[in-house]
């Protein structure tokens, strides 16, 4: 007896290996870890496998939405991880050392000196690799909310930075 898989399976795995590399990195630069990240993932994977309520043309939507809120969770259980000292910025004038934990460290404490929906947005473009279309159809926003969101956020950062500088 060998097993078959439903079309409606198929499209689902379709997608999530579609878009496993871009929740994977999302998911590195929320929690600053790659084996959590990839629990995370794979979790959200498991998790949307068995629910039958998501549809297929939801199912991309949902997967960023569980993996930006599975790393929200990580990172209340694990303050420790979270870098959350954001009156100093004296990382930016240091050499940077390639190392992923820096690069991490450098990231989330520019990130989080934003508010979340415009994080999210500049997460996607810019780790996630998204183009603004793709952003606003995961979100269920319009095309001009996301290109906001994200001239916005680059602003502030770009303030921050320019302030903590001079």
């Amino acid at each position: 007896m060998s097993f078959k898989m439903s079309d409606r399976k198929k499209t689902i795995e379709h997608i999530m290996q579609e878009e496993r590399d871009s929740l994977f990195r999302l998911a590195c630069y929320k929690t600053g870890n790659a084996d959590d990240a990839a629990d995370i993932v794979q979790d959200v994977f498991l998790k949307i496998w068995d629910m039958d309520s998501v549809s297929v043309r939801d199912v991309k939507r949902y997967l960023y939405k569980s993996v930006f809120n599975a790393c929200i969770s990580y990172q209340r259980v694990r303050q420790d991880v979270v870098f959350t000292d954001f009156d100093g910025l004296d990382f930016l004038e240091e050499q940077p050392d390639d190392g992923f934990e820096e690069e991490y460290r450098r990231i989330s404490v520019l990130l989080k000196m934003i508010p979340p929906e415009q994080a999210e947005v500049i997460s996607l473009r810019t780790i996630g690799g998204k183009s603004f279309d793709e952003i606003a159809s995961l979100l269920g926003v319009n095309v001009s909310t996301v290109k906001s969101r994200f001239r916005y956020g680059i602003d502030k950062i770009q303030k921050k930075i320019y302030s903590s500088v001079i």
